[in-house]
């Protein structure tokens, strides 16, 4: 599992995984062509592909050595074969040779690149300013019989070094993931990773020196087996007596579970309810536990009132961390015989196969 998510990382509530060189104004243009024209056609479009070797999903990566390319772990992570495709270059087979759970890197071989292009030059991530100046080369919103490369330039507009992210301003799309984050004068200092859902402009990059361990151990790595991942369901539920003898009685809670290890994403929620009448109940998943059921960042609610067959499972793509169940039970008839209640929840998330090829810091 990631030694600690984004979210848990920045303390912020959602994020997406998707995913600059901001020209001051006396800088004439021609600068960032000449820098474009020099990194781009060592940008990659990946293609992330199913059992069948169907097109699923698609991500940017960026050749460091030969043969040798680094990409965000999330946009290989779930893929049963890939593909890697070069600038006004055929699609070559590639394998991950090697995988840092907790930054979220993948190092990708390609037996058909060595020397095809040139490696693009590493710089210190330690070294970044605020207000630096960069740019972002990838692929988003490509399709995969036809990629084509984008360019978007910003700055670094926050250090979180607490959190181990470099915090950028560009605009940013899926399929940017993994893509660099380069510095005026060509060197990447980090590698293109999320953004914060519902925020402008609020995008992170992982800082180049993490991917440093990866690949001083690349000469001996093997491939590893596709998929990375499998599903692993984990239950979050709770049950119990009516509550009475009284009436309009009422009887609130919440229980809380963590991700399982190695945990790379939670995929989709299934819910169950029982409640005997007069009782009634609501329930709802959240990161924090307590909050309201009207709280916009809870997810998940139901109530008694849908029937059964009708509830829906849940898709979800959201990092990892603490799921709270919260609960609210009343009774709004007379007394008598206590009556059950029971809510279910079944999370079912994305498990990495195999660890990290290297330890990471917590």
């Amino acid at each position: 599992m990631r030694s600690r998510t984004i979210r848990q990382r920045l303390g912020l509530a959602s994020i997406v995984c998707v995913l600059v060189w901001a020209l001051p104004g006396h800088v004439r243009a021609q600068p960032l062509v000449d820098l474009v024209t020099r990194v781009s056609p060592s940008v990659a479009f990946v293609i992330a592909k199913d059992q069948d070797g169907k097109p699923m999903s698609g991500g940017s990566a960026f050749v460091v050595a030969p043969g040798l390319l680094l990409t965000a772990l999330h946009v290989v992570q779930e893929a049963y074969q890939l593909s890697v495709q070069l600038p006004a270059a055929t699609p070559e087979p590639a394998d991950v040779a090697g995988i840092d759970i907790g930054h979220d890197l993948a190092l990708l071989r390609a037996g058909g690149l060595p020397g095809i292009r040139a490696p693009l030059a590493l710089g210190d991530s330690n070294g970044v300013q605020l207000g630096q100046s960069i740019v972002v080369v990838g692929y988003p919103l490509s399709l995969p019989d036809h990629p084509d490369v984008t360019v978007t330039q910003g700055i670094v507009s926050a250090l979180r070094q607490q959190a181990g992210m470099i915090q950028i301003d560009a605009a940013i799309n899926p399929g940017n993931s993994g893509g660099p984050v380069v510095t005026g004068d060509g060197r990447v200092i980090g590698v293109v990773d999320a953004s914060v859902r519902g925020a402008q402009a609020v995008n992170f990059a992982v800082p180049i020196d993490f991917a440093r361990p990866l690949l001083q151990r690349a000469s001996t790595l093997a491939a590893l087996p596709l998929p990375l991942t499998s599903l692993r369901e984990v239950t979050l539920g709770h049950a119990g007596r009516g509550i009475g003898p009284g009436t309009h009685e009422e009887r609130e809670g919440a229980a809380c579970v963590p991700p399982p290890p190695n945990a790379a994403r939670l995929a989709e929620i299934r819910v169950k309810m029982a409640v005997q009448k007069p009782l009634h109940m609501l329930a709802w998943l959240s990161w924090d536990q307590g909050l309201p059921p009207e709280d916009p960042r809870k997810f998940g609610l139901i109530d008694d009132t849908v029937p059964q067959q009708l509830i829906q499972p849940l898709r979800v793509d959201a990092q990892p961390g603490v799921v709270c169940l919260n609960y609210l039970v009343y009774n709004s008839g007379g007394g008598g015989a206590q009556r059950t209640f029971d809510v279910t929840y079944t999370l079912v998330y994305r498990v990495f196969n195999v660890p990290s090829t290297i330890s990471t810091p917590n």
